[in-house]
């Protein structure tokens, strides 16, 4: 005889409901804002916010209606040169779920970060959630607390979780890089604060770029066109990364994507 589950506690009812509406939003632009509500309905937190971090330049805030606007412009000023997060992403470029204590060690009541830049937005714990990357740039969730910490058991919750917040997170870029949306409309749109990238195959056939990288092959014409055929050549048998200046505060990278069958050419400021 099989036993009969009870049916779902009242709060499991509001998770499954925010996942739906996560998966009926994939490809379009208001996807990763409810991919953050499903991930924040998994556990109780004050604040939520969505950063990109990327190993080629200063972090970005995509959300941050939680925070007041000073506190966004000290942060990207100064701010994030404290951020253990930004170094965690520049040396592992690994996504998953990372508390806090992770990236400070331990030694959260040493760090400026939580003495300085925390305390300043008011935040006593915080829980990121770093998304599956593209070109070495990962979308990260973020779950902040104004009083007390996370429990061991909440963050395991999220661990357990994060495999399905990554594969609908990895179904909304596949349908955006398919062409089944169209890039220079929704697509755009729908990758937050998009920055001008480029997707090609092994043999280097394109398979998708952005509206943000046809602007900027458009606006800089036959320099776009020097600066481009100025990054390494991909071998055949190895992925080249590597940059080119296309002029003063815009660079254009070159990196592969993991796993290693594709490579992206993407431009930073």
């Amino acid at each position: 005889m099989i036993a009969r589950r009870a049916p779902p506690a009242k709060d499991e009812h509001g998770i499954f409901a925010a996942c739906g509406q996560a998966a009926a939003a994939v490809s379009r632009p208001d996807f990763h804002e409810k991919l953050l509500d499903a991930a924040g309905s998994l556990v109780a937190h004050d604040l939520r916010s969505m950063m990109r971090y990327s190993r080629y330049s200063a972090p970005d805030f995509l959300d941050n209606a939680s925070y007041r606007p000073e506190f966004v412009a000290h942060y990207e000023a100064e701010f994030y040169r404290y951020d253990p997060y930004y170094r965690y992403w520049k040396e592992t470029e690994r996504p998953g779920v990372v508390p806090l204590g992770r990236v400070t060690n331990g030694q959260a009541t040493r760090s400026r970060y939580v003495n300085v830049v925390l305390a300043e937005a008011g935040i006593s714990d915080e829980i990121s959630i770093f998304l599956p990357p593209v070109g070495g740039s990962s979308l990260a969730f973020f779950l902040d607390r104004h009083e007390g910490r996370f429990a061991k058991a909440e963050i395991a919750r999220l661990e357990m979780a994060y495999p399905l917040i990554a594969g609908l997170h990895q179904a909304h870029v596949s349908c955006l890089m398919s062409g089944a949306c169209d890039p220079a409309n929704s697509a755009d749109a729908a990758l937050p604060k998009a920055r001008p990238i480029r997707i090609l195959d092994r043999r280097g056939r394109e398979v998708f770029h952005n509206a943000a990288w046809q602007r900027l092959a458009k606006a800089d014409g036959r320099r776009f066109a020097t600066a481009l055929a100025g990054l390494p050549r991909m071998g055949q048998a190895k992925v080249s990364s590597g940059h080119a200046l296309l002029r003063p505060g815009l660079v254009l990278h070159r990196a592969p994507l993991s796993p290693p069958r594709t490579r992206s050419a993407g431009a930073r400021r």
